[in-house]
């Protein structure tokens, strides 16, 4: 190992090889991108991400998760997460806990079940249903743009690349539809929405410290 990689402890996967071990064949993102890359069981996470600016001055953002981004060391821990903000300043995050077999996952697209919620579509179209707490909300987001990634959408950690973040917008931009619900205040508005997936096989705060100390490239 030469002087030079010794210190690239991180970088984004981009070269020849990488699309090789990512099984990529260019920048055209399909549609098994956007389904679980990762073993469930393993020490990692994944979760799928969506947030909608409304007409009706809130903004809402639900993601479905195989485990809390905190505890990526433990075994498969469904949760969904909602955060909403209001025009009259209300701020929630709640959080919804769910049982290992009530999730399930496609390797061949987007199409994630926790509970009897869903996070489902085609690059294209998205449905996304979920609950936490007293907060619940139906979106279907309509893509405005193609899908993109940043090279391989993987950024490696290590002298050896071991460990991934992997990031990649399937929705850049779209417009939305959303029902919102507080307990039993019911709220319908339209705007613009926004989805990616992303995984990751350490904590980030391991992967934050190494950016912070000079490692990424």
């Amino acid at each position: 190992m030469n002087e030079r990689t010794k210190h690239e402890l991180a970088r984004l996967a981009k070269s020849p090889a990488d699309y090789a071990r990512f099984k990529l064949a260019g920048r055209h993102v399909e549609q098994w991108e956007d389904g679980l890359h990762l073993d469930t069981g393993a020490p990692n996470i994944e979760w799928w991400y969506s947030d909608c600016t409304l007409d009706d001055g809130s903004q809402l953002a639900v993601i479905h998760c195989t485990k809390d981004a905190s505890r990526s060391n433990q075994p498969l821990a469904p949760l969904i997460e909602i955060d909403l903000d209001l025009p009259d300043g209300r701020r929630m995050m709640k959080y919804g806990y769910f049982k290992p077999e009530e999730f399930e996952a496609s390797k061949d697209r987007c199409d994630v079940r926790i509970g009897q919620y869903r996070f489902t579509g085609d690059l294209h179209e998205y449905h996304i249903t979920g609950a936490a707490e007293d907060l619940s909300a139906e979106v279907y987001i309509e893509s405005l743009t193609e899908p993109w990634r940043p090279a391989t959408g993987n950024i490696v950690f290590g002298p050896e690349g071991q460990d991934i973040f992997g990031w990649t917008p399937a929705v850049p931009f779209g417009k939305a539809t959303v029902t919102y619900r507080i307990g039993t205040e019911v709220h319908q508005a339209a705007g613009t929405g926004y989805h990616d997936h992303n995984w990751c096989t350490k904590e980030m705060g391991q992967m934050k410290e190494e950016q912070s100390h000079g490692h990424f490239t």
